[in-house]
């Protein structure tokens, strides 16, 4: 996956060989791009990973997941920790404004960045391809808690 702490999958098959049997559980509490969990998975380990990243854990954990092991969500494995209702995203709203802004950023395939706006909301990044353009175009995205709400709401309206 790219990652500069990234390890190899073979390096930790052997440590995790090395230190656990078949069907034990192996933790991974900062799992990031889930080579823990593909190391273990190829060993017939269980396993359970964790990262603060959603970012990480929706998009490259997944598509890690789905992609080299063939695995289904909701059927081989799940991710928590993010609203899948309208009810859950106004939950988080209101519990929580800035995870709320992180969390919509994302539901559109944006990159959180780390500065806020001058209201102290949250920006992110769009990548998008243009026709006959070679390279990935770039859009800042401004986003408020109102503008999410009402995008998400409509989104779960429409077929």
């Amino acid at each position: 996956m790219g990652y500069n702490t990234q390890k190899p999958v073979a390096l930790l098959e052997r440590i995790i060989k090395a230190s656990s049997n078949e069907r034990d559980v192996v933790f991974d509490p900062f799992c990031g791009c889930a080579t823990t969990l593909e190391a273990a998975h190829n060993l017939n380990r269980k396993w359970t990973g964790v990262d603060i990243a959603i970012h990480a854990v929706k998009r490259i954990a997944a598509i890690r997941l789905r992609d080299r092991l063939g695995l289904k969500e909701g059927t081989d494995f799940t991710i928590e920790g993010s609203p899948h209702t309208l009810a859950g995203a106004r939950d988080l709203w209101q519990r929580a404004p800035y995870h709320f802004q992180k969390w919509a950023v994302e539901q559109v395939d944006g990159f959180v960045t780390t500065w806020r706006t001058g209201d102290g909301g949250i920006d992110g990044r769009l990548y998008f391809a243009l026709p006959n353009t070679p390279t990935l175009q770039r859009g800042i995205t401004y986003l408020t808690q109102q503008l999410a709400l009402y995008w998400l709401c409509k989104r779960k309206t429409q077929p």
